[in-house]
């Protein structure tokens, strides 16, 4: 559904002359990547509202989306899945893991969280074969990402002396998401070549 919609916008755009016949493949590629991220938004906002856990929806997906921008990792196949399976990560994090660590003692989870921070500020960036990074894009990507993640770790930090504990435990999961994808993204690369 959401190719076909992408579609048509791109022949109304090449019809109009505001993107060039040959760049046709790309509008097409942005346009459904935006598509995909509006509808993700409303589903969030979904989980957001019924769940009555706003700031923990958001905690955990902002730097997830933040992450996984510019250290890649493994992304579905087809829009539906990638929907599909980001909204139960997400309800998974909000009702089972995240609860969990919340009980848990602040030395584990402050434990955990900075051992996850370490492997991600040392963990380069992978992407799926068919893009093409240059170098500089890639050292642009790896230096964003530790801005990031220094980011996380500040407000972590400061919402913990604050004592909302939940940020540090919803965006550890974040970043440990985000990890596991590159990890698997890695092994199917390395399986499979690419």
């Amino acid at each position: 559904m959401l190719h076909t919609i992408s579609s048509r916008i791109t022949a109304y755009f090449v019809a109009r002359n505001w993107v060039e016949e040959s760049n046709a493949p790309w509008c097409l590629y942005v346009v459904e990547k935006k598509l995909l991220q509006i509808c993700f938004l409303l589903i969030l906002l979904v989980c957001s509202i019924l769940s009555g856990q706003f700031v923990n929806v958001w905690v955990f997906m902002l730097p997830l989306y933040l992450l996984r921008s510019r250290i890649g990792g493994w992304h579905a196949p087809y829009a539906w899945l990638c929907l599909s399976m980001t909204t139960a990560m997400t309800l998974l994090v909000l009702f089972l893991l995240g609860p969990a660590l919340l009980h848990a003692s602040p030395y584990a989870a402050w434990g955990l969280d900075l051992a996850v921070l370490a492997i991600a500020f040392l963990l380069p960036p992978i992407y799926p074969p068919q893009l093409h990074f240059e170098a500089e894009v890639v050292q642009a990507n790896i230096r964003k990402k530790n801005e990031i993640l220094l980011g996380v770790l500040l407000v972590q930090g400061v919402t913990f002396i604050l004592g909302i504990r939940q940020v540090l435990v919803f965006s550890f999961y974040s970043v440990l998401i985000s990890v596991l994808l590159v990890w698997i993204e890695q092994l199917k690369q390395k399986m499979y070549g690419g």
